[in-house]
């Protein structure tokens, strides 16, 4: 019945039959509910692009008017779900009157009869196994949250909830309870529509947005950086080949004060890029063109030196006195490694766009990179 599968289960329609009874008379039970749930999946997924403006619509003026549809919307559904019954009560006695006259001169009408007398559309068992694999597969691709049980993602999500705090208390003051619970439910409903998907998508790939938000996320490291914490590389470290993205080890910059204790520590992150071409009978050199990005580069495809050329700067000391209080003050500035080498940066691969070593392919002209190898292809890192 159920099947692992890419990391959870799957239903298997042609193994129903095998359900355990007590399972079986709870999804006959629940039939109706789970109907409903798949109805409400189908408008998370935006299946129906109409029923799902409506319902963010409901959702909405729900929240803005919550005292009145309490007043007048809950006996109003009322009434709906009681005119609908007498209606559809009287539909099927009219049917069921016109089945029963014609059934003396027609054979076989007893089947066609108890058809019509049953609901218009059951729940069958096989409907609600489908429903249930439908919830499924939408809890599984949707729910990316999951992912963020990782150390690293759960300290950036509490920088970035430092942040946000205060746009959060704010939003909270000017639209109320009633605009966040809005706001809220209508973001659930709009995530998977593909207007959603086109907008964010865009937002990512501004570079104003980007630079913002690496500029936000590089000073809450430095804010929130305990003073003298180790810090340790948990990704691949590089192999002597270098690797395309070198985000390398990160540097401290210390100034003390020898007798208060008084100390700075700022934390810098260098990132490089390793290029390379193929060549027939040679393999992937960093022999490039002259008119081609040189075999190290920065983040900005500018020329520098390659990894094992970086050195620190060297330890420097100044003396500064103040005139007020005649007190003489010696600054230390000295620069250390963080981590031990350089590490190669994976971030790519979760996107699907750098290969197992974090390299790039592209054309003869460094276009249309791609994490699979072509014929004859230059290499990007």
């Amino acid at each position: 019945m159920f099947n692992v599968d890419e990391g959870y289960c799957t239903i298997d329609l042609k193994d129903a039959d095998k359900i355990p009874p007590l399972v079986l008379n709870m999804l006959i039970q629940l039939g109706p509910a789970v109907k409903y749930m798949a109805l409400f999946t189908d408008v998370l997924m935006w299946k129906n692009p109409s029923a799902s403006v409506l319902a963010v619509l409901l959702w909405i003026t729900l929240c803005t008017w919550t005292q009145k549809w309490l007043v007048f919307g809950l006996p109003c559904l009322c009434f709906v779900k009681l005119a609908s019954n007498w209606l559809s009560t009287s539909i099927l006695r009219r049917r069921r009157e016109a089945s029963e006259c014609s059934r003396a001169s027609q054979l076989g009408q007893d089947l066609n009869v108890a058809k019509g007398i049953q609901p218009s559309k059951p729940v069958s068992m096989h409907d609600t196994v489908h429903h249930l694999q439908q919830i499924q597969t939408w809890w599984f691709s949707h729910c990316q949250w999951r992912h963020l049980s990782s150390y690293a993602n759960q300290q950036v999500a509490h920088y970035l909830l430092i942040y946000i705090w205060p746009l959060w208390a704010a939003l909270n003051f000017i639209l109320g309870s009633h605009g966040i619970f809005a706001l809220a439910g209508t973001w659930f409903l709009v995530a998977s529509s593909p207007w959603y998907q086109l907008v964010l998508v865009a937002l990512k790939n501004n570079p104003v947005l980007y630079h913002y938000t690496r500029a936000l996320l590089d000073y809450s490291i430095c804010l929130f950086t305990y003073l003298g914490q180790e810090t340790h590389s948990s990704v691949k470290t590089a192999s002597h080949r270098g690797a395309t993205q070198l985000p390398s080890t990160s540097l401290s910059s210390s100034s003390q004060k020898p007798k208060e204790g008084y100390r700075c520590e700022v934390s810098l992150l260098f990132e490089i890029y390793q290029n390379q071409r193929y060549w027939f009978g040679l393999g992937w050199t960093e022999s490039l063109l002259q008119s081609e990005r040189e075999p190290w580069t920065d983040n900005q495809l500018k020329p520098i030196i390659s990894k094992d050329e970086y050195k620190l700067p060297k330890e420097t000391r100044s003396t500064l006195q103040d005139l007020d209080t005649h007190v003489k003050r010696t600054i230390i500035k000295s620069w250390v490694w963080t981590d031990r080498d350089w590490w190669i940066d994976m971030t790519g691969e979760l996107e699907d766009k750098v290969d197992r070593d974090g390299w790039q392919y592209g054309d003869n002209g460094w276009l249309h990179l791609m994490k699979k190898q072509l014929i004859i292809t230059d290499k990007d890192e």
